[in-house]
């Protein structure tokens, strides 16, 4: 069966289906194009590199992380510093501090290239690595200016020296910064998938965990708001109350389904679906539900309409708007309805 990125391009087009790949292209080279209109133009719209740079001689931007370097190294930083940090800080808290990586770094230009090499020429890298691994290398970044008052990691943070040396020195300026971008490429195309940018950038782990913190800190001021208004659910308990028995209740195993309440329904499922894996690579409901699988799991095939696009034209594959199914089908737990049930079957 296609991939969801196959038939998304033979449903929509290459266009449309690309339409916010092309978009983060254009946002990454168009701030590295800002930065290059001084050097190159003589017009000074940002002068400075991603790790600290002024807008327009009026908007400090300042990388939190390599400020955060600084302090502990010993060095205080200088107030315009500080101010740009924060404006970056409260930018990526607010907006997901993983923009950072698809939208803005010159990296991801590169670990995006072995993506698309891999698949192109169906390399499958087997390495595996946890992802906390980069929180590791984020706190000894961090441990090394306090130990040693140098900051290490911009000796070999492949983001800024990538960006300084496009800005300050073109293609032929980068020096080993090439070496970098080259081990990089290879490593996700040969080693780990998206090995770096999603196992080893500490710059992603650091944003990502400033975006994670104001959701838990959003989290816990809702808490706090509902513990003191004691907001209720429609079962009578607060919302907070972990003894609320609605919520333990076991999923439904009913043989034969269902019955669904109205004609166009999205059926229920009738057995759990905690160990179900849906994702880009692999959905979990083909095993027993596809054209192919069907009969000999002796399971209801996936319905024919799943197979036409919005226009009604019909596809070799699965439409990629029916691919998660359980956007429309759910499991049905063992608890008594919140309100009357008026539906009746059909």
């Amino acid at each position: 069966m296609d991939s969801p990125g196959q038939i998304a391009v033979a449903e929509q087009g290459w266009l449309k289906a690309h339409q916010w790949l092309l978009l983060r292209r254009l946002s990454q080279l168009g701030i590295l194009a800002l930065f290059l209109t001084g050097p190159v133009a003589g017009v000074w719209i940002v002068t400075g590199t991603l790790s600290a740079s002024m807008t327009l001689d009026v908007l400090p931007l300042t990388d939190a992380l390599l400020l955060a370097q600084s302090g502990l190294s010993g060095t205080l930083p200088a107030m315009s510093g500080l101010i740009g940090a924060l404006i970056v800080l409260v930018f990526y808290a607010l907006i997901g501090g993983r923009v950072f990586c698809s939208w803005v770094c010159p990296v991801n230009l590169v670990t995006d290239l072995a993506a698309w090499t891999g698949r192109r020429f169906d390399i499958r890298p087997s390495g595996r690595l946890s992802r906390s691994l980069r929180y590791w290398l984020l706190g000894l970044i961090l441990l090394f200016p306090l130990l040693t008052g140098i900051m290490v990691w911009e000796f070999v943070n492949p983001v800024s020296l990538t960006h300084r040396g496009l800005i300050f020195g073109g293609l032929w300026g980068m020096g080993w910064a090439w070496m970098l971008l080259l081990g990089i490429f290879l490593y996700d195309l040969l080693m780990v998938r998206r090995g770096w940018c999603g196992h080893l950038c500490p710059v992603g782990a650091f944003y990502g965990l400033v975006a994670a913190m104001l959701c838990g800190f959003a989290a816990a001021g809702l808490t706090a708001m509902a513990l003191a208004e004691e907001i209720e659910s429609l079962r009578g308990h607060a919302v907070t109350d972990p003894s609320d028995p609605s919520l333990n209740k076991p999923t439904l195993a009913v043989p034969g389904g269902f019955v669904v309440g109205w004609e166009e329904q999205p059926p229920l499922i009738p057995h759990p679906i905690d160990n179900y894996s849906i994702d880009l690579r692999q959905n979990g409901c083909f095993k027993c539900h596809s054209p192919d699988t069907f009969e000999t799991a002796k399971a209801p095939k996936i319905a024919d309409s799943h197979f036409y696009d919005r226009d009604g034209n019909k596809l070799d594959g699965l439409a990629p708007r029916r691919y998660f199914c359980t956007q429309c089908h759910a499991p049905q737990a063992g608890a008594m309805p919140l309100v009357e049930n008026i539906f009746g079957d059909r």
